[in-house]
């Protein structure tokens, strides 16, 4: 799913959700809710998926500090 579109679904959940995601895959979801300051928990059973989302996610809020 592209980021925007996931972003818009977080963004009209009230802001004290937790948002849980139980199959984290590429890690859109948990991106997006860095994006937005949101808390957020994935759950993926796949090792390289959940090496690939945290360092997509991890990345994101590097990137996000520079600025």
């Amino acid at each position: 799913m592209p980021l925007e579109v996931m972003k818009n679904i977080i963004g009209i959940l009230p802001d004290d959700y937790l948002i849980i995601d139980p199959f984290m895959g590429s890690g859109t979801t948990g991106l997006a809710c860095r994006c937005l300051g949101r808390d957020f928990i994935g759950i993926e059973i796949d090792e390289d998926y959940c090496r690939i989302a945290n360092n997509r996610i991890n990345n994101a809020v590097i990137q996000e500090n520079l600025f």
